[in-house]
């Protein structure tokens, strides 16, 4: 049974807000910008499919601002090692299907470093800027530097800068990360667009892995010892990418109306990237023989492993979806792209012959990546889309992954139901088939994991409901000893997921709540029930001057076999001797915002204050701190 503190909690949240529609509004959407501008941003999807590139907006709302942690403006279903800055797992299973080359089967340092994907391009009618710094107990501070201009009347150009500076409240959890993006979007010719960006990701953890003895510590805070006194894992990247697409258009007299009009004849495009990826871990004293086995030990004094990866890759590609729906009334558009990718990965050579000298092994890949898509209008009451693509040498020789979705209700509608279901066929990522390290060290020829996955979803103005079901063949775990292991049986995963947001007059609820279950025992674990909810309300002081939210955020999982983290991997295993507790997690808070600068104060942990208040793993064996304050301010400009 759930502990009566958080059924309390939920029905706080919950007994005095009913859906707003009930109550002839819709406010489920908390238009919260306060008369700022809207700033339109993009990202490079738009090029090659601008049917499903949604408009965004930059974000200048006050709700949700007490989400300070980078990691943590996507959501909070992770768990993490009790300081920002630090590797976290996702607790909603959600594996990426589509083909292409991994080296971690995790969303690397998600929050913390820039990902192609996810660049923002920022068209704003002059200038757009953003200071965001937070500071917080134990010297935690981050910042966040963002400014975007017009340059000309077809010229974009932006800059983004973050940096995580935290000691951590236990120790040898310190976090140095820092990250910088630079990104252009022009259009110097009629039909012609082309997006770029340069970024630089840095990651600097020190690593504990864990508490030697929690127990005692659950006893006495102050002994707190721990695995690892002077590792550190390092993470760097270097990266460049642009965008292109030409759309040839047909200009020609209509006779009826007396107007010229023009109709596009598809685009065509052309990616281009390269990345520079260093992973290393660094201990300068003998390894640990906690992580590995002592009859393999290598009797060194120190250790330094290190990984070093460049990527170079090319798309070209040709695409009949276009923004503006001029393309000839065509009832069904096409995507075609072929990519070509070259992989050099240089590893550490444990088997030197120079014994003060470190030498490397090297791995070189090419292959081709065939893809077609195609769909229909989203705006039409009844839309598809489904798509093929595979991979033609290279590590991920013969890779593949096919699916489709239909959907009932126009992309603007308030309900909107829609199927789909992707079957794929993965080569396990790269450092689950080859690790070199002088902790631990293994070569496998695993079997592709072959992944289905059905889902059904529901979106209206009131709520968002998707149930998943995975089906996993061949499945790859990190076992109880952090080493690859393949399974035989065959992994069932079941998942529903409901997103709402309640109100009644000026109080809120926000709740997303997830079921997860499981078949096999050896598989990825994760949380039966796992919530969050965000209860506050709206209040106006001073004629208007302030305005202001005031509530708390909770946050809940139900008990499971949580896994355990093996830093000289980067990766999470199956640990079979802790189950967690029923874990809740209680944040106060106050957002303010004057004029075009919002700040916010919170609590962190209030529970943590209670007597004898059990410390709160979400990573065994990492303590999440105690009760911590957290400040933080934004400024914005738009001129």
């Amino acid at each position: 049974m759930l502990p009566y503190r958080l059924v309390l909690l939920i029905l706080l949240a919950n007994v005095f807000c009913v859906p707003s529609m009930v109550m002839g509004q819709d406010h489920t959407h908390i238009p919260d910008r306060g008369g700022a501008a809207r700033i339109p941003w993009y990202t490079s999807g738009i090029l090659t499919e601008p049917y499903y590139s949604q408009e965004q907006y930059a974000d200048t709302s006050l709700t949700g601002f007490q989400h300070y942690d980078f990691r943590h403006r996507a959501g909070r279903l992770f768990a993490d090692k009790g300081n920002v800055g630090h590797q976290t797992r996702s607790l909603f299973f959600q594996p990426v299907l589509h083909t292409g080359f991994r080296m971690l089967p995790d969303n690397f340092y998600a929050g913390y470093i820039v990902s192609p994907a996810d660049i923002r391009f920022y068209r704003p009618e002059h200038v757009f800027s953003e200071l965001f710094y937070i500071t917080g107990s134990a010297n935690e501070q981050l910042l966040s530097v963002m400014h975007n201009q017009r340059m000309h009347e077809h010229f974009y150009a932006g800059l983004l800068f973050q940096v995580v500076n935290s000691p951590g409240f236990h120790s040898r959890l310190e976090a140095r990360n820092a990250n910088l993006t630079l990104t252009a979007d022009a259009e110097p010719l009629s039909g012609y667009r082309i997006m770029g960006a340069f970024y630089v990701n840095r990651v600097i953890n020190d690593e504990s892995g864990g508490l030697s003895n929690h127990i005692a510590f659950e006893d006495d805070p102050v002994r707190d010892s721990v695995f690892l006194y002077t590792a550190e894992s390092r993470y760097r990247e270097t990266a460049f990418q642009f965008h292109q697409v030409y759309q040839p258009r047909i200009v020609f007299e209509n006779d009826t109306l007396n107007v010229r009009e023009s109709k596009g004849l598809g685009s065509f495009y052309h990616a281009f990237s390269y990345r520079r990826k260093a992973f290393v871990f660094d201990e300068p004293i003998a390894p640990s023989g906690y992580f590995y086995d002592p009859g393999d030990d290598p009797a060194l004094d120190a250790t330094f492993d290190s990984t070093l990866v460049h990527i170079l890759e090319n798309t070209l590609g040709f695409t009949s979806f276009a923004a503006d729906h001029a393309t000839w009334g065509l009832p069904v558009q096409l995507r075609l792209s072929l990519t070509h990718t070259r992989i050099n990965i240089r590893n550490t050579d444990l088997q030197s012959i120079d014994p003060d000298a470190y030498g490397f092994l090297k791995d070189n890949y090419q292959q081709l990546k065939p893809s077609v898509v195609l769909g229909s209008d989203p705006e039409h009451p009844v839309s598809f889309r489904a798509f093929a693509e595979g991979i033609i040498g290279g590590y991920n020789a013969n890779d593949k992954a096919i699916g489709g979705s239909v959907t009932g209700g126009r992309l603007s509608a308030n309900l909107r139901l829609s199927l789909s279901f992707v079957y794929a066929e993965q080569e396990a990522p790269y450092l689950q088939n080859k690790t070199r390290s002088n902790y631990i060290s293994w070569d496998n020829d695993f079997n592709k994991v072959k992944t289905s996955h059905l889902q059904l979803k529901m979106e209206s103005g009131i709520a968002n409901i998707q149930a998943n079901y995975y089906q996993l063949s061949d499945a790859v775990v990190l076992d109880e000893n952090a080493m690859p292991v393949q399974l035989d049986d065959v992994v069932r995963v079941f998942s529903l997921r409901l997103e709402s947001t309640l109100n009644i007059g000026r109080f809120y609820a926000s709740n997303d709540i997830v079921f997860q279950h499981t078949n096999e025992s050896g598989f990825e674990t994760f949380p039966g029930l796992l919530s969050q909810h965000s209860v506050f309300a709206k209040f106006v002081l001073f004629d208007g001057a302030l305005n202001g939210n005031a509530g708390f955020d909770i946050r809940y999982n139900s008990p499971y076999q949580q896994m355990a983290y093996m830093p000289m991997v980067r990766q999470f295993y199956v640990q079979n001797s802790y189950e967690s507790d029923h874990d809740i997690l209680l944040d106060v808070f106050l957002n303010a915002r004057i004029s075009r600068a919002r700040l916010f104060v919170k609590l962190e942990h209030i529970l943590g204050l209670l007597p004898d208040a059990r410390p709160i793993y979400g990573i065994p064996f990492y303590p999440l701190p105690e009760a911590m304050f957290k400040f933080g301010i934004s400024w914005m400009f738009f001129d």
